[in-house]
């Protein structure tokens, strides 16, 4: 990306200067903004690529799941509802052996 860049900016420049060269100096007014926002533009998207490409091999480096051929074969699944608990009838009488 960096290198396209490069050739779009001495393209622009060499527009420029056979520009100048054909139709004077007040092409400049024109051509010198054009080429800082060319240049800002593309400035920006190399660092946004080489933000992007950093993120993705950091995630990369990052497994997501555990590896292995039986990974996740043994998990428990997770009940849909909570077991309730057992409690003891508070009005039954104890009982006792005879």
């Amino acid at each position: 990306m960096a290198r396209m860049s490069a050739v779009v900016i001495v393209l622009e420049m060499l527009a420029i200067s056979l520009a100048v060269a054909v139709f004077g100096p007040f092409v400049l007014l024109v051509g010198v903004p054009a080429l800082l926002a060319t240049v800002l533009v593309l400035a920006t998207v190399v660092l946004a690529e080489r933000r992007r490409v950093r993120r993705e091999a950091a995630a990369a480096a990052l497994p997501t799941v555990p590896g292995g051929l039986m990974s996740g074969f043994f998990r428990v699944p997770q009940q849909a509802a909570p077991v309730p608990q057992q409690v003891a009838p508070v009005d039954a009488p104890e009982r006792t052996r005879s």
